[in-house]
């Protein structure tokens, strides 16, 4: 099959799978303090200076295969763009209780996210896209400084060396199709690749206190496939603006033999922790050059349904999250500056069921149906300390420099706003504090081929 520009559908696929395999490497996880643990489009090279805004009119073509399906009707000949972004996290939780205090830090610092894809017009009016991301993950771990659960520290300290990672690899495969000058509409269908783990790492110490055995470590990488997709839609007026919406169904992960529970001879073995990336409905505005001279100014209105999502359900609610984003490049000028700013609603529930992904127990912790009286408290310990997303406020920048026609390299930085989380849980007696920072780095090269 012959693509527009003389291309074959089998030499492209096959230029953009070397380039999957050349960026996916071996990342660790980071959790995403921001926006929970779904990135949107903050981690792509161009419109990760801009804050994620790219739903309306990308810059490059992973955010159209990503974000919004109908964009990909922008990019009327053969376009890759590739790119890299570095997270940087740091997470300290303090525990004030009765017995001292203890600050915990999280090992878990960084990640490494590619990101790939490939825009290739099928037809004067169809475009394929084909990419490759990381779409979401989280990650705390206390392996070697656990948490104590009345606070202080020692030999005498009642501690547990919780964890929590995920990290899901995205492959789309969108089309565009431009119905008139006016409308594009868009489909995406996604594949779906995760590995998680939830539990204890290394072994408790005087549990005794509590009622409870001490336990050693009770989950390792469990993975799944899952399908998802999406629909987009956009319309750009006489008048250069352009409005845009979106709607992304939910991931839904099951990982078998996840976690690993003994509270009793009926009561035992590994169990399944489902987990889903929420579903989304996003609404986009945008000016390319009509509000302010050679100037792009895009804004994006985000509900993120983790209310229904397996899991996280049980320690966040529905989120909110507005980006605002600009590009401007002179005439004829190399140089394009972007900028934005992010911010996103309280996640946080305030009421807790009795158990995290409707798991049974955690080591010889009896939770859900088991449930002793205790099981909220330890779901509000895990919202304060392996899923904690509290910070509100991101700044973001960067900027693109054409190297040469058809070859722009595009860089980015963002800054999210020292931010805490304090919560008392009742049945220790102790005052958890999380504060956690992040930040990134991305870098990415968009080419026309020719």
């Amino acid at each position: 099959m012959k693509l527009k520009n003389g291309r074959s559908l089998l030499s492209c696929i096959a230029y953009l799978g070397i380039g999957m395999l050349g960026a996916t490497g071996s990342p660790s996880t980071v959790h995403a303090v921001n926006l929970g643990v779904d990135f949107n489009l903050t981690a792509k090279p161009a419109a990760g200076g801009m804050a994620g805004a790219a739903y309306t009119t990308p810059r490059e073509v992973t955010a159209a295969i990503f974000g919004n399906p109908a964009t990909l009707t922008l990019f009327d000949q053969n376009e890759t763009s590739m790119g890299s972004t570095f997270m940087g996290l740091s997470l300290d939780v303090c525990q004030d209780g009765m017995a001292g205090v203890n600050c915990s830090q999280s090992a878990t610092d960084s990640l490494l996210a590619p990101d790939i894809g490939m825009a290739m017009p099928v037809s004067s009016n169809l475009v394929l896209g084909i990419g490759i991301e990381i779409d979401a993950g989280l990650g705390a771990e206390y392996r070697t400084d656990p948490i104590s659960l009345f606070g202080g520290s020692g030999a005498t300290a009642v501690t547990i060396p919780l964890t929590a990672q995920l990290m899901s690899f995205n492959t789309n495969f969108a089309l565009g199709y431009e119905v008139n000058q006016r409308w594009s509409l868009g489909i995406a269908a996604t594949v779906g690749y995760a590995q998680a783990h939830l539990g204890t790492v290394g072994p408790t110490q005087n549990l005794a206190l509590l009622g409870f055995d001490d336990f050693g470590g009770t989950t390792s990488p469990a993975q799944d496939i899952a399908l998802s997709g999406s629909l987009g839609a956009v319309y750009r007026s006489p008048q250069g603006l352009a409005v845009s919406a979106v709607l992304k169904l939910p991931m839904k992960y099951t990982f078998e033999d996840a976690v690993y529970y003994d509270i009793g001879p009926s009561s035992q073995g590994f169990q399944a922790l489902p987990l889903s990336v929420p579903a989304e409905v996003i609404v986009g505005v945008a000016s390319d050059g009509g509000l302010i001279s050679n100037t792009l100014v895009e804004m994006d209105l985000i509900w993120k349904g983790y209310g229904s999502a397996a899991t996280l359900e049980d320690v966040w609610k529905d989120q909110w999250v507005l980006s605002l984003g600009f590009e401007h490049r002179a005439p004829e000028s190399k140089w394009a500056w972007r900028g934005g700013a992010i911010y996103m609603s309280d996640l946080f529930r305030t009421t807790f069921p009795n158990t995290l992904g409707g798991l049974g127990g955690l080591g010889s912790i009896p939770l859900g149906e088991n449930d002793v009286g205790i099981g909220s408290d330890f779901v509000k310990l895990a919202q304060v300390t392996i899923l904690p997303s509290a910070s509100k406020y991101t700044l973001t920048g960067g900027f693109g420099y054409r190297l040469s026609p058809g070859l722009e390299l595009n860089l980015n930085g963002q800054w999210s706003f020292d931010a805490s989380l304090v919560s008392n849980v009742g049945s220790f007696g102790t005052q958890y504090t999380a504060d956690g920072q992040i930040w990134q780095i991305g870098i990415g090269l968009s080419m026309k081929l020719r």
